[in-house]
């Protein structure tokens, strides 16, 4: 949902909160058309905004508004297509931290559990814009719309950081990044209401969550997804996502269920 979690931070009375998140409002395609004066407001001439659905995925539908013009525009052509009844307009960090000179965000596996426990997987996923950042013509999506680039994947080291390979950051920049990775996480599990299904004891939640983070190193949490494209081919047989597997059976898992052989701990999982 790119609408409750993000809601839940803006409302938090917690200090430092509110720093973590956008500015955004939720916009209801089925409410009248008058209805367009309240959001409007939200709209600011000096400010960029970005737009997409509550409920899409793989990037799909997502827009630029850089004023009420195309604010306006986007809105009647969102009305007449009707393919998706909630949308979320997101303030659009134009200040990105960039990689390799282009924009880009994190991509993080995020895991809860019934026990009210929370795993952060160690690799962090790097996904870039196509093209080199330039911080006006907002209109060119392959510049501001960070996605998955399969020519990525020739250089795939380059965009797996941990604390074995921290790509091209520094040492320094790392451990910053980390740190606010870590931050964010951590504040999830306390936004979400989430429980087991009534037949069920264990269970456990994988969640994608895409952070992005400011040139001074602040990061932000775009937004937190239940479904995040995992591969059951490659979760089985080698991928970047198989680690994660690992990680849960080792330290979610084998503690509810001991193996009968000893196992050697790999430590995919940071324990938050």
């Amino acid at each position: 949902d790119k609408y409750n979690l993000i809601n839940s931070f803006l409302k938090s009375k917690v200090r430092g909160e509110k720093n973590l998140v956008m500015d955004q409002i939720l916009i209801d395609i089925n409410k009248p058309p008058f209805a367009i004066k309240a959001d409007q407001n939200f709209i600011k001439d000096d400010k960029i905004y970005i737009l997409k659905p509550v409920m899409g995925y793989a990037k799909k539908g997502i827009e630029i508004i850089e004023n009420i013009k195309d604010f306006r525009k986007l809105y009647t052509e969102i009305r007449k297509k009707k393919e998706y009844d909630l949308w979320v307009a997101q303030e659009y960090i134009t200040n990105p931290l960039l990689y390799l000179g282009k924009k880009f965000h994190f991509r993080c596996y995020y895991i809860l559990t019934s026990d009210n426990k929370a795993y952060l997987y160690n690799t962090f996923i790097i996904l870039r814009s196509k093209n080199r950042y330039k911080k006006d013509d907002y209109t060119n999506k392959d510049i501001h719309i960070s996605i998955y680039n399969p020519e990525d994947e020739k250089n795939i080291k380059k965009f797996l950081i941990n604390d074995r390979n921290t790509g091209a950051f520094t040492a320094e920049e790392y451990s910053l990044i980390k740190k606010g990775l870590l931050k964010v996480h951590r504040k999830i599990k306390d936004k979400i209401d989430y429980k087991c299904y009534p037949n069920a004891k264990n269970c456990f939640q994988i969640f994608g969550s895409d952070v992005m983070f400011t040139d001074d190193y602040k990061p932000k949490l775009i937004e937190l997804n239940a479904s995040p494209s995992f591969d059951n081919k490659k979760l089985l047989f080698g991928s970047n996502q198989q680690p994660v597997l690992e990680g849960i059976m080792q330290e979610i898992i084998d503690k509810k269920f001991p193996p009968k052989n000893k196992i050697k701990k790999n430590n995919y999982l940071i324990k938050l």
